[in-house]
This record gives C-alpha cells, structure tokens and sequence, in this order.
C-alpha cells in the first residue's frame, strides 16, 4: 500500500493516488528421485498454482479544458478497482547419466502452460555436459530454453482510458497484455585449481530472448509494472578466484563484464512518451538496471580468535537517460569489520563474539539510479557510512 501527501502530489506533479494492491498464491508441487543403477538419476515433477491479484487505487487529477489544454476546475476522483485470476501449469522429467567416471550429461524436457493476459505454453528441452578432466579441472557447457510468466499485477487497460484529458494522461493509450517471455539460454565455463587453495573459474554465457520481460516505476508507487521488449540479446563473462591458505588467510575477486540490448516496446506501452516508445521501436537499446562492469573482492586473516576483514564492491555505473543512452558514474563503496571470539568464556561451554562493522567507510555518495532510464521514477542511492555492532554466545 502508498499513501501519498494528496496535496503535495497534486499541485506539484497533478496527479495524487492511494495505491492497495495485493496478490495471493496457492501452489502444490511433487518432486520424484529414481535411481538406476550406478549411470542414471531420474528426475520428474509436476506444478500448479493459481494466483489472485487485484488493485484498490484511488487517484486524484484534475480535468484539461479542452482548448487550453491547462487544468480546470477542482480535483477529480478515479477509482480504479480490479481484480485478475491466473493459473500456472507444468511437468517436468530429466536424466542425469553418469556415461563415465569423467563424463556426465544432465537433460530433461519441461512443459509449461499459464493462463492470464496471454494463454501460452510451451516445451523447454534442456542439456548439460560437464566433462572432470582431472582432480583439479572441471568443463562445463549447456543450453536451456526457458518460458517467464510476467507477474500478474498490472495497470489495467480501463484504467488508462480514464485519464484522457486529465493531468494524468498518457501520451497515448496502447495497452497491449503482457506477454510471456521465451528465451534459449547458452553457457559454458571451466574451473580450475592451481594449487592448494588456489580455484579459479570462468563463464560465459549468451541469451536470445521473444518478448523479454523487464518491470519499472512509472508512477509515485514504489511498485513496478511489467512490459514486454520484443527482442532483447544479452551476453557476458564472468571470473573468480578464491584463495584459502588454511592458516587464517582467505582473499577472494569477482568480475562480470556484460551487456544488454533490446528493441521495441509490445506492451504497456502508453506508460511511455511517445518520442521514446519510437526511439526502441527503431533502436536497440541497453536493458535498465545494467552495467557493463561489476565486481567485487575481499580479503580476511584470522589470528589468535580474531578475525579482521574488508572488501569492495564495483560498478561502473547504471544505465541513465532518454531511453538508455548515458550511464551513471561508477561507485566503489569499502566495507570494513573486525570480530572476536572468547572461548569458553568464564570456564563455561559456550563461546562469546563480539563484532564490529563499518560500511561504505569513506562515505562514497553514489547514485544507483537517477530516475531518467527507461522505467526508472524514482531516485536511488547508495547507503551511507554505517556502523553496525553485534553480540553472540554460541552454547
């Protein structure tokens, strides 16, 4: 639920609304395991749930006259009050096959129905092959298609309607369903270990996605509605490496550089201005809430029961703008913290801890999302300098 300041929201953005809107599932799901001998793990289940969603919205705008095109008169109140039930289907079987000590192939086939604004369905084959080539490296490389359902809270199309002519209309009033999202999924990747606590890997994946799902913020509700891009392709790589010496010294590093693009607007499409629904109707554009590069790393030594760490998350900046096109400046906040233990504290059985963290403890100010990309309403930031402390006794 939001409440807004009616009075603020309406004389300074002309639109003043109440936000209720609820959701209730009810699933069932059974999951069966067979063996087969020593080469073959059957896998099968079934799934089903029905979902319950609706709106209570009370919206205050005030009426255009319709010459000057300026508000006229006092408030008017819009009472949108919807209700949507849909259901979700499916079944699934797969084998993993032990073929040899070195070599292991899972596949599977999974049917998939839901009915809502769309009634679709589909079958999703997919396959994986990992070959152990010895004790310290491993491959990996598969594919999966995939079937998304959107979420079932949504703006209804009535509800557009009845802001024409108001200081809530849209540019225009398309309001195609939302539709499911169906996407073939590739990866392949390898680990590898250098020596004693010393394991590496890297990944590598690609995706070709009909009717990509992505959700925004389009109104003063912290509350995001579903739109579906017509095609989107999204790709990257990503690495680690973790170090463990067993002698109180663990460091660790992360780094994924991808990327995100996608073209035309097929649904919820008057939540857009019109200039940038035809800007993604004839461009590729980048996906909200991506960057190409994020990473993170830390390192941690423990000596005499006590333990001292730190680490550093990295972006190189969400994407920001008419549709997409800047980004935000990177952001590298610090993390800090240290912790000690007292053993068997007054001869008992139990241990006491102490911890002591710091975050962000150069007060970096970074902005996670200016409110400008597409879908984006709201700004973000990141957290502040903060000082966290706490106590356990384990007995």
């Amino acid at each position: 639920m939001f409440n807004p300041d009616y009075n603020g929201d309406l004389y300074y953005n002309g639109v003043a609304a109440r936000v209720n809107e609820y959701n209730f599932t009810n699933s069932l799901q059974a999951d069966f395991t067979w063996n087969v001998g020593d080469s073959h793990t059957i896998k099968a289940g079934v799934f089903g749930d029905t979902q319950a969603a609706g709106a209570h919205d009370d919206t205050y705008v005030f009426a255009l006259d319709p010459i000057t095109m300026v508000p006229a008169g006092g408030p008017v109140h819009y009472v949108d009050d919807h209700y949507l039930r849909g259901y979700d289907e499916a079944v699934y079987a797969q084998d993993e096959w032990k073929i040899t000590d070195q070599w292991t192939l899972n596949w599977g086939l999974r049917w998939e129905q839901t009915k809502a604004y769309t009634d679709e369905s589909q079958f999703s084959p997919r396959i994986c092959l990992s070959y152990q080539m010895d004790k310290n490296t491993a491959f990996h490389a598969g594919y999966a298609r995939y079937f998304d359902p959107p979420q079932l809270l949504n703006v209804s199309s009535e509800n557009v309607f009845n802001f024409d002519n108001t200081t809530n209309a849209a540019d225009q009033d398309t309001d195609d369903p939302v539709k499911v999202e169906e996407s073939h999924y590739f990866d392949a990747g390898v680990t590898h270990t250098f020596l004693p606590g010393l394991k590496t890997g890297i990944d590598a994946y690609y995706k070709l996605s009909n009717d990509l799902i992505d959700d925004g913020q389009f109104g003063a509700a912290n509350i995001g509605s579903p739109y579906n891009y017509a095609s989107a392709t999204q790709y990257g790589v990503e690495g680690s490496v973790d170090y463990d010496n067993h002698d109180g010294l663990s460091v660790y590093a992360n780094m994924s550089a991808g990327d995100s693009w996608a073209k035309g607007i097929v649904s919820s499409q008057f939540e857009f201005d019109s200039d940038e629904l035809a800007y993604i109707d004839s461009n590729n554009v980048h996906l909200d809430q991506s960057q190409y590069l994020t990473g993170s790393g830390g390192v941690s030594y423990t000596f005499f029961d006590t333990t001292v760490h730190t680490d550093v998350i990295y972006g190189d900046g969400i994407r920001a703008g008419f549709a997409n096109t800047n980004k935000l400046a990177p952001y590298y906040p610090v993390n800090f913290g240290i912790e000690h233990t007292f053993k068997k504290l007054g001869g008992g059985d139990g241990d006491l801890t102490l911890r002591f963290d710091v975050t962000n403890i150069f007060d970096q100010v970074y902005v996670l999302n200016d409110g400008t990309g597409i879908g984006e309403g709201a700004v973000k930031y990141g957290a502040r300098r903060g000082f966290f402390g706490g106590v356990s006794y384990d007995f």
